[in-house]
């Protein structure tokens, strides 16, 4: 930390504080702007609304029958070219409950004990006080990073790797980042190419508009295999290069109106899809056409066939002849009359 920055208890007045409209909590299901310090104070009233999604109720609660406990306080810097404003750069949820509360005060709904009105007309809060713009940055980064990546209070995972994209963006290395928020250069590296394609697919005119936090999970787990990123033709500056591996895995993640269901909606389904396109005969089925539910079991080795024979003989054994539908009849004699030509031609191969 440069020496330029300093740390002061200050005491002031809720409503000089301000909430964040750029904090990483309000990151769901879209790729929010990034406002300035002049849209901070008309942006208020949407930011509680936002934060409302953050249990605030149960805060409120906490804090009617406890008290506002200073203990974990609050961090603020000053806001550029507004007089008297700070912003709140850790605590938000807690200033969005103080907030609220004294909102349903002053409507009426509430009567707040004079304990705690005096409480929020002088809070002691954390002033990060210098004149140099990234010495402030770099402090707020490192406070997230303990707090919210690797500490106590973790976002989700796309909330961190909003956090470790935007430190990219200011050049810093892998190693910097991992430095930064407590987690290894690998790691950084990892959660960064899942957010740059969160984003690729955010901006995709078929898909985007029906992407949702959860894709950025999946997109992950794709990303974390090599074989996936060389099919995929993955460069961390342009996101997926290949066009028609690149609809392959949309159509598979993402639920279109006119479709019941989804082929992939959890990380143990991608690591299969994954496990597939190492595999020629499943890769080749996919890039066919083919969708991952029709492949069947992802068997490479004759260990692997060996355990899902047995799986479907004894599945087999158990069935009954009375408690056969007449669909499931069909699909046996499919199976069977496929079994037939696959032992004739194993038999003549």
């Amino acid at each position: 930390m440069s020496v330029s920055l300093k740390l002061e208890s200050i005491d002031i007045n809720l409503s000089q504080l301000m909430l964040d409209p750029n904090n990483y909590r309000l990151s769901y299901d879209s790729l929010d702007t990034q406002y300035e310090d002049k849209f901070v104070v008309d942006l208020q009233d949407d930011i509680e609304k936002k934060l409302s999604k953050e249990k605030l109720s149960d805060l409120m609660d906490s804090i009617l029958e406890n008290g506002f406990l200073e203990v974990d306080r609050i961090v603020v810097r000053r806001l550029k070219g507004i007089n008297d404003k700070y912003l709140v750069v850790e605590g938000n949820r807690r200033t969005a409950a103080l907030k609220s509360l004294l909102h349903e005060h002053n409507e009426g709904y509430l009567n707040l004990g004079p304990d705690l009105l005096e409480k929020m007309s002088s809070l002691s809060v954390v002033l990060i006080n210098s004149e140099n713009e990234n010495d402030v940055k770099e402090y707020q980064h490192t406070l997230m990073g303990v707090r919210h990546v690797s500490g106590p209070k973790k976002w989700t995972g796309m909330q961190s790797a909003k956090l470790i994209c935007d430190l990219f963006v200011e050049n810093k290395t892998a190693s910097q980042i991992g430095s930064l928020l407590g987690i290894s250069a690998i790691e950084a590296n990892r959660r960064m190419r899942g957010y740059v394609a969160y984003k690729q697919l955010v901006k995709n005119e078929i898909y985007g508009s029906f992407t949702k936090s959860k894709h950025y999970a999946l997109l992950l787990e794709f990303l974390s295999k090599k074989e996936a990123r060389d099919w995929l033709d993955w460069s961390d500056e342009k996101a997926i290069q290949s066009s028609k591996h690149q609809k392959i895995l949309y159509s598979h993640i993402v639920k279109l109106p006119e479709n019941e269901s989804v082929e992939i909606s959890n990380p143990t389904q991608a690591r299969e899809f994954c496990k597939a396109i190492t595999i020629p005969q499943f890769r080749d089925m996919l890039e066919g056409g083919s969708m991952f539910s029709q492949l069947g079991p992802i068997t490479e080795g004759l260990e692997e066939q060996t355990a899902e024979i047995k799986r479907f003989s004894v599945f087999v054994n158990s069935l009954k002849h009375e408690q056969l539908s007449s669909e499931n009849r069909t699909s046996l004699k499919t199976i069977t009359s496929k079994i037939e030509k696959l032992l004739e031609a194993s038999l003549h191969g």
